[in-house]
């Protein structure tokens, strides 16, 4: 990814030390297709066009911010509209949010926690900012799944090599907070 270099701020970021092709879960629960490249300061998560390779968004999680990181399954926070609509098996929204069950990453930063309008507003980029949530990309092209380019699992062994000091990987559950908005365009753009 030679183009995507120019994200990385010598300063800011140091060298580059690998980069994946993963899925970002956004706090509606939609999947994100993103480029995450690990640094020796931080983690870039890049909106890309893949049709040409333009760079259309760079977020920077910098170690320093870094609150946590959980790794473990998705779910829904139980008793919610998400999990009953999950369990009942009622749509296919599961297919472009958070897949109950699957093994996935949660950074989460310092700061203020958002405000009810910051997280009922998609053109938010304050939740974005405050949690990334990741997963493996669908279309990995690696005999092992859990190796590659578009594993998870490749990006947590990295950033765990990566990450300074007293910053580690705890393992959890992770719980989407998917709203009613979010599953009705989940629901949505995957009828489309």
């Amino acid at each position: 990814v030679p183009r995507l270099n120019k994200c990385v701020d010598a300063t800011l970021d140091g060298e580059l030390v690998d980069w994946w092709i993963l899925f970002s879960v956004n706090h509606f629960d939609m999947r994100q297709e993103r480029v995450l490249m690990i640094t020796q300061k931080s983690v870039l998560r890049v909106k890309v066009n893949f049709s040409t390779w333009q760079v259309q968004k760079v977020t920077r999680l910098l170690f320093s911010e870094m609150e946590s990181i959980t790794a473990g399954k998705m779910r829904y926070e139980s008793g919610s509209y998400a999990e009953k609509v999950a369990s009942e098996g009622a749509g296919n929204f599961t297919q472009v949010g958070a897949v109950v069950g699957t093994i996935a990453l949660q950074i989460k930063m310092k700061g203020e926690p958002p405000t009810m309008m910051q997280r009922w507003n998609p053109a938010s980029s304050h939740m974005g900012r405050l949690c990334t949530t990741l997963t493996s990309h669908a279309s990995t092209t690696s005999p092992d799944p859990e190796e590659g380019k578009e594993s998870v699992h490749t990006f947590r062994r990295a950033l765990e090599a990566a990450l300074p000091g007293p910053l580690q990987v705890q393992e959890g559950d992770i719980v989407s907070e998917a709203s009613p908005v979010g599953l009705a365009l989940s629901t949505t753009h995957n009828q489309v």
